[in-house]
């Protein structure tokens, strides 16, 4: 009862704040590795009790903010936006679709169904992920790198793109900085050879997988938590960013990098302020 302010526990009305409070005693602050996936981390709880359930919740739910914030702070760093640069409706028209740690038909079904029409009008999917995820049977190409390497993949497929000639030197020139002077150093070592020894996967799906992209008029990357729940997240969203600047895949149709999000209206949320550090629309808090 809400506003009673009392609770069922074990067939027994109990009213919420001593409640809460045995909680806080109960659950004591965890202390982690960075290194140790959230999924790990949830775990390690003993939820054989109410206490222990309500933490689980708490942490599951947490799992929203540690995703989007994630992805704020990758894309916000780049575009001065955490949001998806293009929208929903625009995915049936991409010539070319990255999906990269989303299990999409399961997760974002209408989202899934956009691109499954677009793939029946002749576009080329490419999924990469360790699962074998519904989608990839409407793949052209499937790319199931090691858990954890995603850099090193994405890193690979800049290099073939810088390689083969096929970035967006006009966009590069008015709407980037850096590429010159860190970028190319960067990327050099990651060559196609070295990406299939830390990633696992052939050298020449890498190849061919940069190659659909970078030659597609209209490209977009969608992901999800596969990529954000890192503890090297961030350095994930950043990669994927480059790939997109590289080849000059933003500000136009059926294109850009686009954030599949973990929980209804979590996007909406951080919209509207709710992140400590953010008000409505992404301004900060601190100057």
């Amino acid at each position: 009862n809400a506003r009673a302010g009392t609770c069922l526990v074990k067939g027994e009305t109990t009213t919420l704040a001593p409640l809460f409070e045995e909680i806080l005693r109960a659950v004591p602050p965890p202390v982690y590795d960075d290194a140790m996936p959230l999924q790990m981390r949830v775990a390690q709880l003993d939820y054989n009790d109410y206490v222990g359930r309500l933490a689980i919740a708490r942490i599951m739910n947490g799992r929203v903010a540690v995703g989007q914030q994630v992805a704020v702070a990758g894309l916000a760093t780049v575009f001065g936006s955490g949001a998806m640069t293009n929208s929903i409706a625009e995915i049936e028209n991409n010539d070319a679709l990255f999906v990269i740690g989303s299990n999409t038909k399961e997760n974002h079904p209408i989202v899934a169904l956009r691109m499954i029409k677009a793939v029946r009008k002749g576009a080329k999917l490419i999924i990469a992920d360790p699962r074998r995820v519904p989608l990839v049977r409407f793949a052209h190409l499937w790319l199931q790198q090691r858990p954890g390497t995603d850099v090193a993949l994405l890193n690979g497929m800049m290099h073939v793109i810088l390689n083969d000639g096929l970035l967006d030197s006009a966009f590069i020139a008015d709407r980037t900085e850096g590429f010159d002077e860190n970028f190319r150093e960067n990327i050099a070592e990651y060559t196609p050879a070295t990406a299939e020894k830390i990633t696992g996967v052939p050298k020449e799906k890498i190849i061919e997988a940069a190659r659909i992209y970078a030659r597609a008029k209209r490209a977009g990357i969608y992901y999800t938590m596969g990529i954000t729940q890192h503890s090297h997240g961030t350095d994930n969203v950043l990669s994927i960013a480059n790939l997109a600047l590289m080849t000059g895949n933003l500000g136009k149709e059926s294109s850009g990098v686009n954030p599949l999000r973990g929980q209804n209206n979590v996007q909406g949320a951080t919209d509207m302020g709710c992140s400590p550090n953010l008000y409505p629309g992404y301004q900060r808090v601190t100057v």
